[in-house]
């Protein structure tokens, strides 16, 4: 997943932070924007809804 390897993209591009690297150049890949959604729908899709409550 792209946030684990961030930090070592930090370091080599000399940003102080991890969301300015996110910010710069996380439109440059696509999967990115499909990992984000497949890890949101997990989230959202894995909860279990009860008519009970």
């Amino acid at each position: 997943m792209w946030s684990r390897r961030a930090p070592a993209g930090v370091k080599r591009l000399g940003h102080a932070t991890v969301s300015i690297t996110l910010d710069t150049y996380s439109h440059a890949n696509p999967a990115l924007q499909e990992e984000a959604a497949a890890l949101i729908a997990g989230l959202v899709f894995a909860v279990k809804w009860s008519d009970d409550a």
